[in-house]
């Protein structure tokens, strides 16, 4: 009886630690660092980088125009590489330019232009919550920012001095619902301009 049960106590102290290391390889396995990925040289098509991202990765993107209308269902950053005078995304007249889906989406440094025609099409539609839209030029769009049904924290920075009436009328830049929190910053040294 003594050895079966030092056995059975034996098996046991050996079992908790080899299933203590499994654990604690699982949840190192399961983590990932973000990694960056370039369009054109990973991907060609931006939408093709994003669908294929993790959540948390950075996206850049090199210089040029890209005809696409983007949908973003994940956490990203995406970046244009030397800024919006250099990086185009047009939408070729149909739909919305970038439509964000997920909570806490960066897009940065590009120009928006060309989105459908017709209510509510838009250069950048949000229908998500704390995303970060900066420095971007936005143009030729039915509605320049469209924040949906976003309710939360939605931060926009100006890159240039904006007069507050170039904000006027709502739907030409941005159209919000009165529940909505918006913060706008000018990376200039004009206080920031708050809706």
């Amino acid at each position: 009886w003594l050895e079966v049960e030092g056995a059975m106590m034996f098996k046991g102290k050996l079992v908790f630690p080899v299933f203590a290391s499994f654990l604690i390889l699982m949840v190192f396995a399961c983590v990932s660092e973000a990694k960056t990925i370039y369009v054109p040289d990973d991907y060609a098509r931006i939408q093709w980088a994003v669908d294929h991202a993790s959540a948390g990765d950075i996206i850049i993107v090199r210089d040029g125009i890209y005809y696409e209308n983007l949908k973003v269902d994940k956490q990203l950053t995406i970046k244009s590489e030397n800024g919006s005078d250099n990086c185009i995304v047009d939408g070729g007249g149909r739909g919305d330019v970038i439509t964000l889906n997920a909570d806490g989406i960066t897009i940065e440094g590009f120009t928006l232009r060309n989105s459908g025609s017709y209510w509510p099409d838009a250069g950048i539609k949000v229908f998500s919550n704390a995303n970060k839209i900066a420095y971007n030029c936005i143009t030729n769009n039915y509605k320049g920012i469209y924040l949906y049904s976003s309710i939360l924290r939605t931060t926009l920075f100006i890159a240039q001095p904006v007069p507050p009436f170039a904000l006027i009328p709502a739907t030409t830049l941005l159209r919000t619902t009165p529940s909505q929190t918006i913060s706008m910053e000018s990376s200039s040294t004009l206080p920031a301009i708050t809706p």
